[in-house]
């Protein structure tokens, strides 16, 4: 019967990404990464795809959220000091505000 859905989508890393996924990878397995910091776009798109990288990969920090209002280095600062805490329907994937350790 119409439609025929797989019980469990699969996904592949897209051509030119992977370099950047094992990135992410490596940086989440840090011991010293006890949050991670959600900076993607605010919009449905990013939010997805920010998630399902996270949860894809493994991530069991709590996730805190950027929330900028313009992109100059003050700015980033500024909303680095104040990052909010995730909202998930999973109680674990997430990671904190490591940006303010990028000041220098």
């Amino acid at each position: 019967m119409l439609p025929i859905l797989p019980e469990e989508f699969g996904y592949k890393v897209k051509k030119g990404q992977t370099d950047r996924i094992r990135t992410i990878q490596r940086l989440i397995r840090r011991g010293d990464v006890d949050a991670i910091v959600n900076a993607c776009d605010a919009g449905r798109e990013g939010e997805l795809i920010f998630r399902e990288i996270v949860e894809n990969l493994g991530a069991e920090q709590p996730v805190r959220r950027l929330w900028l209002q313009s992109m100059t280095d003050q700015a980033i600062r500024a909303a680095s000091g104040s990052c909010a805490a995730g909202k998930s329907s999973r109680a674990s994937p997430t990671r904190r505000c490591v940006a303010r350790n990028r000041t220098g």
